[in-house]
């Protein structure tokens, strides 16, 4: 019987099969061992003969990807270490955490045995969201999809749930949250966020912060112009940043946006480039109204101007157009279930 797929189901289970194709594992069926190259064949194989059993991509990673037919065995990959374990599957969505569609999916998928399933979700329903990403980083929240499978909730849309998910990956080597162990930001990390936004503000290049001393050791005094038309420009940064969020905001919220609550978390987030332009004035009105005391003109050592440069990085690294800001999400809504988006992992 011909397979007949949405093109949306299509690219979504092409995509998971060109990922078992690239990822250099060997994949384990039967206990005999295949090249990714050879696995992926044979998914594309058994997916041909299917016919109408498979709809959807979850049909896909029931019935296909995760264990044979014949034996009903799970399939498993091997490292390069020579270690092997079953498939991990990431289930996402973009109805969020809560969806009857989401919790159908994982229900099913437990009862595959040895199989390990992580559920990364909007908090809220984001259906139709799946090209946004949250400006200024996400928040998120331990949660439990509707029949108590743990599941980690983003305050944002699904492709910021994946972005969430893989930056766990990469540094804990593990899809989290699992049954065990999950990441979320201690009040050390917190004070060490505190510590790069201070570094930033003190390398602001104008009047006497580090940056202003490095940068005017670098230019020689001729950069004192320089940098009060940068120190003015703050306001305007300022300006910028008010109606990117409030743009933002809008895409967020959509239907649930309202000018009076987006102008306040624009206002919020555009707050620190007045604060930071009353500073620097302060400062230099405390500084008998120059932004830097004249400096020798000698030029400086090579090392020296590689400290300059090396500054700048560290700058253009901490630097935050928005360092805080509340979060706008839209309101649950009750909509049909969007097709899930899946992901396997090793």
């Amino acid at each position: 019987m011909a397979l007949a797929l949405d093109s949306k189901t299509k690219s979504e289970i092409d995509d998971l099969i060109t990922y078992v194709e690239k990822s250099g594992v060997r994949f384990i069926r039967s206990g005999t061992e295949y090249s990714a190259a050879e696995g992926a064949a044979h998914l594309r194989k058994k997916l041909s003969a299917a016919g109408d059993r498979v709809k959807t991509t979850e049909d896909f990673i029931d019935g296909i990807a995760s264990k044979s037919y014949l034996n009903g065995k799970l399939y498993q990959v091997k490292f390069a270490d020579g270690h092997t374990q079953p498939l991990e599957i990431l289930v996402v969505n973009d109805d969020g955490y809560s969806a009857a569609g989401i919790d159908a999916v994982v229900e099913g998928l437990r009862t595959l045995p040895g199989v390990h399933i992580d559920v990364v979700a909007p908090a809220t329903n984001q259906s139709g969201s799946g090209d946004k990403t949250t400006p200024g980083g996400v928040t998120a929240f331990a949660a439990q999809t509707q029949s108590g499978y743990p599941a980690t909730a983003v305050n944002g849309y699904p492709a910021d749930s994946v972005l969430y998910a893989l930056i766990k990956w990469l540094v804990k080597g593990a899809w989290l949250p699992n049954s065990q162990a999950d990441v979320f930001l201690h009040p050390t990390a917190k004070g060490a966020w505190a510590g790069l936004l201070v570094t930033m503000i003190n390398l602001l290049p104008i009047g006497q912060l580090d940056g202003g001393h490095i940068a005017t050791a670098y230019f020689g005094n001729r950069y004192n112009r320089f940098a009060e038309r940068l120190r003015r420009l703050l306001p305007a940064g300022g300006l910028i940043v008010f109606f990117w969020v409030l743009f933002a905001t809008q895409q967020e919220a959509q239907a649930a946006w309202n000018l009076p609550v987006g102008m306040y978390v624009a206002t919020f987030a555009a707050l620190p480039w007045v604060i930071w332009f009353l500073m620097v004035g302060l400062m230099r009105r405390l500084s008998g109204g120059v932004n830097h005391p004249p400096v020798d003109d000698e030029p400086l050592p090579r090392s020296r101007r590689a400290l300059f440069w090396l500054m700048v990085v560290v700058f253009v690294g901490v630097f935050m157009p928005v360092p805080l800001r509340p979060m706008v999400v839209g309101p649950p809504q009750q909509a049909a279930d969007a097709p899930i988006s899946a992901s396997l992992e090793p």
